[in-house]
């Protein structure tokens, strides 16, 4: 897929709602609140794959996964085979 429609189909993902990229990029609060016990999963899909948050082991609540694992800082690298 080219880098152009993956950034379309990234904006308009939620039922055909702009959203913000750095938003989905970046955003850590969906990871809290599931630490604390708030929050659900996502609905639309059956999984959704995270990085750019580095934990100190892969984090699966719900449908979220959590896969950075701090490579880059000498943490260990996660991969995931996907189908």
């Amino acid at each position: 897929m080219l880098w152009r429609m993956l950034i379309i189909r990234i904006r308009v993902y939620a039922w055909q709602k702009e959203v913000d990229l750095h938003q989905v990029l970046w955003r850590r609060s969906r990871l809290s609140e599931r630490h604390a016990g708030q929050g659900n999963g996502i609905a639309g899909a059956d999984h959704f794959w995270f990085g750019h948050t580095p934990l100190r082991h892969r984090v699966d609540i719900d449908n979220l996964h959590y896969i950075d694992t701090g490579a880059v800082f000498g943490g260990e690298l996660t991969l995931v085979q996907l189908q």
